[in-house]
C-alpha cells in the first residue's frame, strides 16, 4: 500500500514541487506545465486538487519570475542567498498543494520539512548533474536541463519521505481530528446516463435513485421486502385492482437548477408525474423500460397532488414496477432546456445532487440539507459520496486495503483465498484491522438453459433429467469458493410463491446414468449411430473463468457419457444465437426485479418464447393455465399455491439444468456503519453514515 502511494506522490506532487516554481519564460516552464496538463487530463487526484496545483504552479511562476532579476540584482546566480531563496519557494510548494485541499493524503507539515532538509543537505554535497549546470546555467538546455534534475531529485526525496512516514489514517478518528464533512468512497461501473428513462444497468439506477425518486421504494433492511412511500405515498387499490391512486407527499421539491425561473427549484405535482410517465411510454424515446408501462391504460392527474392510474387489467406486482428508477419524476423544464444532453443535468427530487462527473473516471453526489426527509433517517448521512471507476478487481482491492475506499462491492475470486477462511468467515488478520465481511444469498438463478426446439433434447424428457443429476453441485460449489447456494427450481429463496419441496434431479451419479439408459442411451451411447452423444453449450464469454467453468461441465457430463463441446461467443453473438434458437444448450442467469415468483416463472410462458424471455422456448399448456391463474388470482394465498403447482411442473420438465443460486461477498470498513447487503441498492447511501 506505501508503493501505491509513493507511486502517486511521485507523479502527482513529485513534478509539480520540482517544475512549478521556475520562470515561465524559460524552456523548462514548458515540461513543467505539460505534465500537469497531463495530470489533469489523465484524472489524477480530485478535481479539486487537481486544478488547486495548477492554480499554485502558475501562481509560484508567476511569482517566481518576479524574484528570479530581484535576486540577481544582488547576488550572482551561484551565491548561496540566491540558492536558499529559490528552494524556500520550492519548499512552499509542498505544503500549498496538499494541505490547503481537502483530504491530504500525508501529513504534510513532516513532509515539506523532511523534503526540505534533505533537499538542502544533498545540495550542500553536489548533486550530480551540478557541475553541467553550472558550465551551462546560461544557455537553453542547461535551463531545461537544471529544472529537469530539479525535478528529478524534489521528486525522489518527497517519494522518499511518502514511503518512510506513516500514511494517514483512513479512518478520521484515528487522526485524532473530526472533518466538517464526510464522504463515502467505492467502486462503481460505468454509468452511460443519468436520465430515469435509461436506468438499465444496476449502475446507472444505483447513481440515479441518488437524485431520482421513484413513486415508492424497497423499505431499507426488511425481511421479507416490502414497498415504502417514496414520492409518493402507498397507493389506494381500487376493488377491481384496477385503478392505483397515489398522493405525491407534501413538501416534495425538485432541487434547485438554472432551468427553473431565478434558479430555484419549485413543488413536484401530479402533472410532472403524468409527463414523466409519458416519455417512458413514448416509443419514441426508446426507454429500455418501456416495458413498464405496458399494463397501464392511462394516467390522469386529478389535482395537484393526486395521480391516479388505470390498468388495462389487475397485476398484484404493479407497484413493485413503480418502485423501479424508470418511474422517477423528472421536471419538463429540464428536459426541455437541456435536450439532448439531459441525461447529464441531473434535477431530482432525491436527498443528493450530481456535483461532478468525469465520464469514466469519477462521479462525485454532494448531500441536498433540503430534502425533506432526512427527518426519517435518525443518524447523520454523509456529506459527499465519490464512485470512481475502476475496472481492475485486484487494483479495487488494493484501494480498499489502503483504505482509499470506504467499500468492496465484491470479493473477486482471484482474492478469495487471501481475504475469506475456508470456513467462509473473513481473515482473522483482515478483521483486526477492521474490515467486514457481508455474504449473502440474492435474488438471482444461473442455469444452463436447454433448448426445447433442440431435436435431441426438446423431445427427451429423460435426457434432460439426466442432465441436471449429473451435475455435480459441490464439486461446483468448491470451484465457486462456496460463494453459490443448490439450485432447487427456478425461484431463488426468499421470494413469495417459492416451492420448498427437494428436487427430485438433484445430484446423483447413479440416478443420472439410469435417466441415461431410459433416455434411449446407455453410457452416452447412441444405438442408431455407435457414437457417444454429443451436445454444443454456447457460451458468452471467452474469458479465462469461462473457460474453467466449461471444462468443468465437461467432466460432469463426461461421467454420463455425454461429450460438452463448449462454443465461445462474443456477447452480442451469443445473444443472436439464442434470441433466434440457435443455441442446444447456453449458459445464462436472471437477475429478479421484484420478490415475486411470477418475475421469475414468466420465463416459462409460451407467449413468452424467444426472442422473448422464454428462451428455452418452453411450452407447456398446463403450466400456462396455472400462470394464467395465479396472475388472475385475488389473494396472495391462492396465488402462491398457484405459483408452487407451477413449479412442479417446470422442475419435472427439466427445460433448465438449474446451476445454482448465487450469493453476494462485499467488504467495508467498521467505520462504515448500517450497510445492509440488499438486492434492491438503489439510493440506499443515504442510511450510510461514519462512525464517531
Amino acid at each position: 500500500m506505501k508503493k501505491l502511494e509513493t507511486v502517486r506522490l511521485f507523479l502527482a506532487s513529485g513534478f509539480f514541487l520540482g517544475l512549478a516554481p521556475i520562470v515561465p519564460g524559460s524552456f523548462g516552464a514548458l515540461p513543467g506545465l505539460a505534465l500537469i496538463l497531463v495530470a489533469v487530463g489523465l484524472g489524477w487526484g480530485s478535481l479539486a486538487v487537481r486544478v488547486w496545483c495548477l492554480a499554485c504552479a502558475v501562481a509560484f511562476s508567476a511569482i517566481h519570475y518576479w524574484l528570479t532579476p530581484w535576486a540577481q540584482k544582488r547576488w550572482n546566480d551561484f551565491d548561496p542567498r540566491h540558492f536558499v531563496l529559490d528552494e524556500v519557494v520550492g519548499a512552499l510548494c509542498v505544503p500549498l498543494f496538499w494541505y490547503l485541499p481537502p483530504n491530504p493524503p500525508l501529513p504534510v507539515w513532516q513532509l515539506a520539512i523532511a523534503g526540505f532538509l534533505l533537499f538542502r543537505i544533498l545540495d550542500a554535497i553536489k548533486l550530480p548533474g551540478a557541475r553541467y549546470i553550472d558550465r551551462n546555467i546560461h544557455t537553453a538546455s542547461g535551463v531545461l536541463f537544471d529544472d529537469v534534475v530539479s525535478a528529478a531529485y524534489t521528486a525522489a526525496i518527497v517519494s522518499a519521505c511518502a514511503w518512510f512516514l506513516p500514511v494517514a489514517n483512513p479512518d478520521p478518528l484515528a487522526s485524532g481530528h473530526k472533518p466538517q464533512t464526510t464522504t463515502y468512497r467505492r467502486a462503481l461501473e460505468r454509468v452511460a446516463s443519468m436520465d430515469p428513462l435509461q436506468a438499465a444497468s444496476v449502475p446507472d439506477s444505483k447513481a440515479i435513485s441518488l437524485v431520482y425518486e421513484p413513486l415508492l421504494e424497497v423499505e431499507y433492511g426488511t425481511r421479507p421486502y416490502r414497498l415504502k412511500p417514496c414520492l409518493c405515498d402507498l397507493p389506494k387499490v381500487s376493488e377491481d385492482m384496477l385503478v392505483y391512486t397515489y398522493s405525491i407527499r407534501e413538501g416534495t421539491r425538485f432541487q434547485d437548477d438554472p432551468c427553473f425561473p431565478d434558479g430555484k427549484g419549485r413543488h413536484v405535482t401530479a402533472e410532472d408525474v403524468k409527463y414523466s410517465l409519458a416519455r417512458l411510454a413514448d416509443k419514441s424515446n426508446a426507454s429500455s423500460g418501456m416495458w413498464t408501462m405496458d399494463p397501464v391504460a392511462k394516467v390522469d392527474a386529478v389535482d395537484a397532488r393526486t395521480v391516479r392510474i388505470t390498468l388495462k387489467k389487475p397485476l398484484h406486482v404493479f407497484p413493485w414496477l413503480t418502485a423501479m428508477a424508470y418511474w422517477a419524476a423528472v421536471p419538463r423544464e429540464a428536459v426541455e432546456k437541456y435536450g439532448a444532453k439531459f441525461n447529464e443535468h441531473a434535477v431530482g427530487t432525491g436527498p443528493y445532487r450530481l456535483a461532478e462527473w468525469w465520464r469514466n473516471h469519477r462521479m462525485v453526489f454532494e448531500r441536498d440539507a433540503s430534502w425533506p426527509w432526512w427527518k426519517e433517517i435518525p443518524t447523520k448521512p454523509f456529506d459527499t459520496l465519490e464512485f470512481l471507476v475502476v475496472d481492475d478487481a485486484s487494483t479495487q482491492w488494493l484501494m480498499f486495503l489502503s483504505g482509499e475506499l470506504d467499500f468492496l462491492g465484491e470479493v473477486s475470486r482471484d482474492n478469495w483465498d487471501a481475504i475469506v477462511e475456508p470456513d467462509g468467515t473473513l481473515s482473522a488478520d483482515l478483521e483486526a484491522k477492521g474490515m467486514k465481511l457481508f455474504g449473502t444469498p440474492i435474488m438471482q438463478v444461473s442455469y444452463i438453459g436447454i433448448n426445447m426446439r433442440d431435436p435431441l433434447l426438446g423431445k427427451n424428457k429423460k435426457l434432460r433429467q439426466a442432465l441436471n443429476c449429473a451435475f455435480d453441485f459441490p464439486v461446483w460449489r468448491r470451484f465457486m469458493n462456496n460463494r453459490v447456494d443448490p439450485c432447487d427450481g427456478p425461484v431463488p429463496p426468499g421470494v413469495n410463491g417459492r416451492l420448498e419441496t427437494p428436487f427430485p434431479y438433484a445430484f446423483d451419479i447413479e440416478k443420472a446414468k439410469r435417466l441415461m439408459v431410459e433416455a434411449g442411451f446407455p453410457n452416452g451411447i447412441d444405438p442408431k449411430t455407435g457414437k457417444r452423444v454429443a451436445i454444443q453449450l454456447t457460451i458468452g464469454h471467452a474469458t479465462q473463468s469461462a473457460r474453467e467453468q466449461a471444462e468443468l461441465l465437461q467432466s460432469f457430463y463426461e461421467k454420463i457419457g455425454v461429450r460438452l463441446e463448449p462454443q465461445f461467443m462474443t456477447w452480442a453473438a451469443y445473444l443472436k444465437a439464442v434470441n433466434d434458437g440457435q443455441a442446444s444448450l447456453f449458459l445464462l442467469g436472471w437477475v429478479g426485479d421484484y420478490p415475486d415468483a411470477e418475475n421469475f416463472l414468466q420465463l416459462f410462458h409460451s407467449k413468452n418464447v424467444s426472442p422473448g424471455a422464454n428462451h428455452s422456448n418452453y411450452v407447456n399448456l398446463e403450466f400456462d393455465r396455472l400462470y394464467d391463474a395465479a396472475m388472475a388470482a385475488k389473494t396472495p394465498a391462492e396465488r402462491d399455491e398457484l405459483w408452487r403447482k407451477a413449479q412442479e411442473i417446470v422442475r419435472e420438465d427439466c427445460p433448465w439444468v438449474f446451476l445454482n443460486f448465487p450469493k453476494a461477498y462485499s467488504l467495508a470498513w467498521d467505520r462504515l456503519r448500517n450497510y445492509i447487503p440488499t438486492d434492491f441498492p438503489y439510493g440506499t447511501e443515504k442510511h450510510l453514515w461514519l462512525r464517531r
